[in-house]
């Protein structure tokens, strides 16, 4: 198992990284450079970024047929789910290591992701009670509309990350 240490950034909401820190983790270019430039947000009301980065060799990736895929864990959900980054494509996956660390898609790359995040951070508390179902199908159908449009691929597996926390959002979780 590979650590990089993060740099703290001027900004204290984001977590940076070097790009030699980078070096034998991450491959795939946009993501590196999105990870040295932009970074991550360090905490929100789902995710909070790692302060080290590691590679993970899942044995059940995605493609359950083909070769393991290495990713490598940039922070995790505060529901305790791994936020993993395939190394090579720049795919951004949730890892369950209850359900036998069994990825599930949540973006096709690190600035939809973040895009994604911050969107759902903008919208917590999604209602005040007392709730609808009106109101509560409206909120899911917003996120899932707003969700499309920075990465259609977020929500398009049933039961995929963003798939599941749009459900949640329809059952009245992510309330004040």
């Amino acid at each position: 198992m590979i650590f990089v240490e993060a740099v703290d950034s001027m900004n204290a909401h984001r977590r940076l990284y070097t790009d030699a820190q980078l070096t034998g983790l991450v491959n795939h270019g946009a993501s590196r450079r999105y990870l040295t430039t932009r970074g991550l947000p360090a905490q929100n009301a789902l995710f909070q970024a790692a302060s080290s980065p590691h590679a993970l060799s899942s044995p059940s990736a995605l493609d359950v047929t083909g070769p393991p895929t290495s990713y490598v864990i940039i922070g995790w959900t505060l529901a305790g789910l791994l936020i993993g980054l395939d190394a090579d494509s720049g795919e951004v996956v949730a890892i369950d290591h209850q359900l036998g660390d069994r990825a599930e898609h949540a973006n096709a790359d690190l600035q939809s992701f973040v895009s994604s995040i911050e969107e759902f951070d903008e919208r917590v508390p999604f209602y005040e009670a007392p709730l609808t179902a009106e109101q509560l199908e409206q909120s899911a159908l917003a996120l899932r509309s707003r969700l499309a449009e920075i990465d259609a691929t977020s929500v398009s597996a049933e039961g995929g990350f963003w798939d599941s926390l749009v459900f949640d959002v329809g059952l009245g979780d992510y309330s004040d």
